[in-house]
């Protein structure tokens, strides 16, 4: 896969449904941290962020037809249109994140999240449905699944927010979030919005102008299975829109040998900077997707040690 500039898509976290489009910004320096953070005396002990749920949102071009996860572009500050890969972004959230908003104060200092390469191969495996009653593990109900991809996560640190540098090191080496996800085994796969989801997002209030454009990202990730093994099941932790893309817009990009290669393919909006919705029911499905999380898994769920375990040759 290409390596191209990254730059995160600016999210308001209390929208989860994420109808208005705000484009990426490289001049954005909220993904950086400041001199304090990076001392190396570390938070004072007992200041540092409690992992409690991980989350994993894919944002990118999806090929349903040839089974491929593409790069796409978007418009910063001053107009010009940019490339950059697909990424997954990663959320560690405290207990304390899930009762609070972006309107709170102290809201920043209750999660970590940073950008990560999901280095992919197709795949096969279907959705199942998430115990959502019981917060844990699968009903054993398969669900549709048009497409699947599994791999790996390969963590890009200049992403990091700043309480990624305040991790206990007793849970994540050196305090870095490194230790526990880069490399970890990670699945993605895209079906019909489960009945779960289109429960929670049934009564938006843009949800009949956006119904066709709703789909299910289905997130798999190692849990320990009771017996020193694993399970690598994909659940429907996340929505997603579907989004109208112009493939006739495209940029050249340096591909660091003296020559060029070109990304095509912008995410559609409107006049009032809103998405245009795709239509996941028409054949072959090949747009922008970008996702969002209904559930983060707890991390009592799960072992950190095993995360990396099962990655596909």
């Amino acid at each position: 896969m290409l390596t191209l500039l990254l730059a995160l898509l600016a999210c308001d976290r209390t929208e989860k449904d994420t109808d208005t489009y705000t484009p990426p910004d490289e001049n954005d320096d909220s993904s950086t941290t400041d001199d304090s953070s990076t001392d190396d005396s570390g938070p004072p002990v007992g200041d540092y962020l409690e992992v409690a749920a991980l989350g994993f949102e894919f944002t990118g071009v999806w090929n349903n037809d040839l089974h491929f996860l593409d790069n796409y572009l978007y418009e910063d500050t001053n107009g010009d249109l940019q490339a950059t890969i697909p990424y997954v972004l990663v959320t560690m959230a405290s207990l304390d994140y899930f009762g609070m908003t972006s309107d709170d104060p102290g809201y920043e200092n209750e999660y970590c999240e940073f950008a990560a390469i999901f280095r992919w191969q197709e795949a096969s495996f279907k959705g199942q449905e998430f115990d959502w009653d019981a917060g844990k593990g699968g009903t054993g109900l398969e669900l549709e699944t048009w497409d699947a991809y599994e791999g790996y996560l390969e963590v890009l640190p200049d992403t990091y927010s700043d309480r990624c540098y305040e991790l206990d090191p007793a849970v994540f080496a050196d305090g870095n979030p490194l230790s526990v996800i880069d490399g970890m085994h990670f699945g993605l796969g895209f079906g019909p919005l489960s009945d779960h989801l289109f429960d929670i997002y049934k009564d938006g209030e843009t949800f009949a102008d956006y119904e066709l454009a709703y789909m299910s990202q289905y997130i798999a990730i190692n849990h320990p299975d009771g017996s020193g093994g694993y399970t690598f099941d994909a659940y429907d932790w996340n929505g997603g829109l579907y989004i109208e893309t112009d493939f006739g817009a495209c940029v050249d990009v340096d591909d660091g040998a003296g020559g060029t290669f070109e990304v095509c393919g912008q995410p559609m909006v409107d006049a009032d900077s809103f998405y245009v919705p795709g239509d996941t029911t028409i054949e072959p499905r090949y747009n922008f997707v970008r996702g969002f999380s209904a559930w983060l898994e707890d991390t009592p769920n799960l072992d950190l040690g095993i995360l990396k375990e099962g990655v596909p040759q």
